[in-house]
């Protein structure tokens, strides 16, 4: 890296600028969560299913087949696994809505 930076120092703060530059005159990027408002109905019932029972039946049931492999198996990984699993069920929807609108 240092190579690059003492053979092209003027090239890189030209790619630097440029980016800064259309970053700075393209605020429309940051409404690209909330537009499309034609799947906002379909996005809404699938995050219900995830955060609702469904995904609860889904984490719970990971849960007992890791429960199940760990027993087999004789180590934690398995159930570990199903509670990760878990985790991701209950904390993702809302993960990734903060991530595409950019709001935490």
């Amino acid at each position: 890296m240092k190579i690059f930076m003492a053979r092209f120092p003027r090239a890189v703060a030209f790619v630097l600028l440029a980016a800064f530059l259309v970053a700075l005159f393209s605020p429309d990027a940051a409404l690209g969560g909330t537009t499309g408002t034609e799947f906002q109905s379909i996005y809404n019932k699938v995050k219900g299913w995830s955060t609702g029972y469904l995904g609860r039946l889904l984490a719970l049931c990971t849960f007992i087949i890791g429960l199940g492999a760990s027993i087999m198996r004789q180590t934690l990984f398995p159930a570990l696994t199903g509670i990760g699993v878990a985790l991701v069920v209950s904390l993702g929807p809302s993960l990734i809505e903060g991530i595409a609108t950019g709001t935490f």
